[in-house]
């Protein structure tokens, strides 16, 4: 049974059972690579109203009143950060990604990033006793191992085998994307940058109002009594392989197209994965992917601090004193 989402923005799973790490100040190792007490501290601010990075670890704290009551939070930013270095050291390993957690790779992420990427980050730093910036790029370093990993999971070719071995029978003969703007004006511009070429699934990430609809795609097969009538009709008046004229709906204003439920042959998915590849194909090799990325690395944790407890993926306190 597959392993439900695991944190805020991306879906972990188990990792290996920890022991005590020999340096004071690193509070985790992940297959090597070394966490500090800093590097967690970082994440946070003394309280709601200060401005300062905490500078001390809670969990060792001479006065706390228990470490389930006094650092749990700092349990928690840690197993984000462990989670991600596996993930990162993944990714490496099975794709050659690298640059993750560098300013370069954040800036170049967020100039291509769709809309809600900006929504997310601005909703998860706004939260109260964080410190904005490194959490900020904690978020980012997330978001970009996630799309360039997805990129590489979409192009791998055992992954298009079996994809094209279950591709669907033909009883449905197309699929319907599309992109939504507001203006006619702004329709109009994207019809022709489609007719010039562009790939349908970039424009629509880059400018489609309709952020549910990954690349522009709706679900396939749709009932057309679902839509509304002049999309339907829209739907209907266009051939596969063509572009719509603009059409206006109570939603803005659309630009159609119209594809094979699937390719004709495996070349054709393999040339253009991103065009085929349905989104929930995607979130199955992702799932799959971290659930391998994390049980195969070699997690530690400092004994003051808890223990690396796979069936929680996270850490579990020490046991308290007599």
């Amino acid at each position: 049974m597959r392993r439900p989402l695991r944190f805020t923005l991306l879906a972990v799973a188990a990792g290996l059972l920890a022991s005590a790490c020999a340096s004071a100040d690193v509070a985790a190792t992940v297959s090597g690579v070394e966490i500090t007490d800093d590097q967690v501290l970082a994440l946070s601010v003394q309280d709601e109203d200060a401005d300062s990075v905490r500078t001390a670890n809670p969990c060792e704290n001479p006065d706390r009143v228990g470490p389930e009551q006094v650092c749990v939070g700092f349990r928690d930013d840690l197993t984000v950060l462990v989670l991600l270095e596996a993930m990162i050291k993944a990714a490496e390993a099975d794709f050659g990604i690298t640059g993750i957690g560098t300013d370069e790779a954040r800036s170049a992420y967020f100039a291509s990033a769709p809309p809600e990427a900006e929504q997310v980050l601005q909703t998860l730093v706004s939260r109260p006793g964080r410190n904005t910036q490194d959490f900020a790029n904690l978020i980012l370093d997330q978001l970009d191992l996630r799309s360039r990993v997805q990129s590489a999971l979409n192009h791998d070719q055992d992954n298009l085998a079996s994809l094209w071995d279950q591709r669907p029978a033909p009883d449905i003969d197309y699929c319907v994307r599309h992109i939504l703007v507001e203006s006619e004006e702004e329709a109009i511009d994207v019809k022709a940058r489609l007719d010039a070429g562009e790939n349908f699934a970039a424009v629509a990430s880059e400018v489609s109002i309709d952020t549910a609809s990954p690349g522009g795609s709706l679900p396939c097969p749709s009932d057309p009594a679902r839509w509304v009538a002049p999309f339907a009709e829209a739907v209907e008046d266009t051939e596969i392989g063509e572009v719509s004229e603009p059409v206006q709906t109570e939603f803005g204003w659309h630009v159609i197209a119209l594809v094979p439920r699937a390719p004709a042959t495996f070349d054709e998915l393999v040339s253009d994965p991103d065009l085929w590849v349905p989104p929930q194909a995607t979130n199955i090799w992702w799932s799959d992917w971290l659930d391998e990325a994390i049980s195969s690395a070699e997690i530690t944790v400092r004994s003051q601090i808890g223990t690396w407890f796979p069936a929680a993926d996270g850490i579990a306190p020490p046991p308290a004193s007599p």
